[in-house]
């Protein structure tokens, strides 16, 4: 099997990236047209603009926007790209490329390496990968029934009809429908004053589209006699978490404890 160049290879995220979103992908990276993201992405990765093209063209066939290389089956590199990437949200896998055609040195990065040897491992199934649910810890648990007791107790921000979503991987917890409006809750565990939070990539996605429908229930003090609980709308305009991804490229936004405090009590 030939090897693929580090750049080749970030190339194919990039252009997964293109496919999936299109003018989106395109506006969102800062270019105006498709031909200047070709060109200024095959400048930053060293590749040729062509190659950023004719790559996307062969992801074309997943999506209903352009007809792609319909004729022609995708070879095993970019197949894993799907797997990898394809039930990604546009927010978590446009982090990934800016990361990419802005530092020179992300090849050679720990988050870099790691990605690339994602990318060139054994192929698995051919359908996209779906992102498990994860199990709720003990302080998870705590907090959104700490959340419940206050709302059912009419004491937070929030009146109306209540939907539990917790079981439906839906990246909130708690639906409110209120008289002309409809909000999500995310509700946050905090055992003391420290490690911060983490929002699974579901989670920042909704939190990113719902934007002042979204808030953050954040419960402190779990565990102790007087838990509190602060209430953080559009937590994706107030943080700016760490993202972490696994080997499974699975991702994680985490927000530190030192931007948490400051919104503690507004």
């Amino acid at each position: 099997m030939p090897v693929i160049k580090p750049e080749n290879e970030l190339a194919f995220i990039v252009a997964f990236y293109l496919a999936k979103f299109d003018m989106t992908a395109v506006h969102n990276l800062g270019f105006a047209t498709r031909t200047q993201a070709f060109r200024e992405i095959g400048s930053r990765l060293g590749v040729k603009a062509s190659t950023i093209k004719q790559t996307r063209d062969q992801f074309d066939t997943l999506f209903d926007i352009r007809a792609g290389w319909h004729q022609r089956p995708l070879p095993p590199s970019r197949r894993k790209v799907v797997e990898l990437f394809g039930a990604m949200s546009e927010v978590s896998l446009r982090s990934f490329v800016q990361d990419a055609i802005n530092s020179r040195d992300f090849a050679h990065s720990s988050t870099g390496k790691e990605l690339l040897h994602a990318v060139t491992g054994p192929v698995g199934k051919e359908e996209i990968v779906r992102e498990p649910m994860l199990q709720r810890g003990a302080t998870g648990r705590k907090a959104e029934e700490f959340f419940l007791k206050k709302f059912n107790a009419k004491e937070t921000r929030f009146a109306g009809n209540l939907f539990d979503a917790r079981d439906y991987g839906a990246g909130f917890d708690f639906q409110i429908t209120q008289s002309i409006s409809t909000v999500f809750v995310e509700v946050k565990g905090m055992v003391a004053a420290q490690g911060g939070i983490a929002f699974t990539d579901k989670e920042w996605e909704r939190a990113n589209d719902k934007g002042n429908d979204y808030f953050a229930a954040l419960v402190s003090g779990i565990g102790q006699a007087a838990p509190k609980l602060d209430i953080i709308m559009n937590p994706a305009a107030v943080f700016r978490p760490k993202r972490y991804a696994s080997t499974s490229v699975s991702v994680l936004w985490q927000v530190p404890v030192n931007q948490i405090l400051p919104t503690l009590g507004k």
